[in-house]
Parts: C-alpha cells; sequence; structure tokens
C-alpha cells in the first residue's frame, strides 16, 4: 500500500512539474487605464480621487480596459 501512495505522489508530481510550464505560456500582459469615477453608497461618498482604502492599503477605484470599466466589489 505505501508503494502504491509513492508511485501515484511521484506520478501526480511529474504531471504537476511539466503542466505548471504550460500555464506560464498563457499569461499574457495588458494594459489597462485607471478611471476617474465618484461613487456614494447611502448619499455618502466613499472615494477621494481614482483611489480608495479597502482597509490594507489604497488600490484602483476602476480600471478601464477594451471600453469596459471594472470596479472592485466585496460584501
Amino acid at each position: 500500500m505505501e508503494m502504491k501512495r509513492i508511485f501515484v505522489g511521484i506520478i501526480i508530481g511529474a504531471i504537476l512539474t511539466t503542466y505548471h510550464p504550460a500555464l506560464a505560456n498563457s499569461i499574457k500582459q495588458i494594459t489597462a487605464l485607471v478611471k476617474e469615477i465618484n461613487i456614494q453608497i447611502n448619499g455618502k461618498q466613499i472615494n477621494e480621487g481614482n483611489t480608495y482604502f479597502n482597509g490594507k492599503k489604497n488600490v484602483p477605484l476602476a480600471l478601464n480596459y477594451e471600453g469596459t470599466t471594472y470596479v472592485p466589489f466585496s460584501l
């Protein structure tokens, strides 16, 4: 039983080792613009300029990529 576990571990390790470089080739760099927008929740402005504090650091409020605006959102 122990030999079977070692063999399965070696096979899984080999698959992950060969699969990882394939994933690296699929990553591409994009250029997005930081978009300045105003967001209000219950009448209260939540941002100043084009960043807001997410509890840890200031992050971009909105990004525009190929005509679509993306905003961070969490519940």
